[in-house]
C-alpha cells in the first residue's frame, strides 16, 4: 500500500481531471498486474478481480463535470471511468465511517443505497485498489471547527 499526495492548482475542474488521470493510470497498472496473476485461473477469475477506484469527494459536481467531459472526448477511457465509484462526503466523520467499514463486515440490508452495500453486491466484497480523497485538508479544518462534537480529554 502506498500513499500519494497530489498538489493541485486553483482551477477546480482541471484538478478533478488530474485526479481522474491519476486514477485511470493506477487502474491500468493494477489491471495489468491482476490479469497476469489471475490469467491461469481463467477469464472468469480475471473478470471478477478487475480493480476499481473509490473517489471520495466533497463537491460531487466538479468531478461529475470532469467525468462528463472525459466520457465525450475518448471512448477508450470508458472502461476505466466505469471502474470508478464517486461518493460524496460532507464531514471527516463520514470519511472515517466509510474507511472503517471497508475493514469490518456489516449487515448491508439496513443500508440498501450505501457504498458498502454496493461493494458487497456489485463487487463481491472486493475492496477498491485505490481510494482517493479530495479536499482532505478542507475536511480536517472544518471538522476542527465543529463544536457539536466534544473534544477528547
Amino acid at each position: 500500500m502506498s500513499n500519494c499526495f497530489l498538489r493541485m492548482g486553483t482551477n477546480a475542474v482541471e484538478n478533478a481531471k488530474t485526479v481522474l488521470d491519476f486514477a485511470m493510470l493506477r487502474l491500468q497498472q493494477d489491471e495489468a498486474a491482476s490479469s497476469a496473476l489471475f490469467a491461469p485461473l481463467g477469464p472468469a477469475a480475471v473478470f471478477t478481480a478487475r480493480p476499481w477506484a473509490m473517489l471520495l469527494v466533497h463537491d460531487r459536481t466538479l468531478m461529475e463535470q470532469a467525468l462528463a467531459e472525459r466520457r465525450q472526448s475518448a471512448s477508450a477511457d470508458r472502461p476505466w471511468l466505469d471502474a470508478m465509484q464517486i461518493c460524496q462526503i460532507d464531514t471527516i466523520h463520514q470519511l472515517r465511517g466509510i474507511l472503517c467499514t471497508l475493514h469490518v463486515s456489516i449487515e448491508t440490508k439496513a443500508l440498501p443505497r450505501s457504498i458498502i452495500s454496493w461493494i458487497q453486491h456489485k463487487k463481491d466484497g472486493q475492496p477498491p485498489c485505490l481510494i482517493v480523497v479530495t479536499d482532505l485538508l478542507g475536511l480536517l479544518i472544518t471538522s476542527g471547527q465543529d463544536t457539536s462534537i466534544p473534544e477528547p480529554n
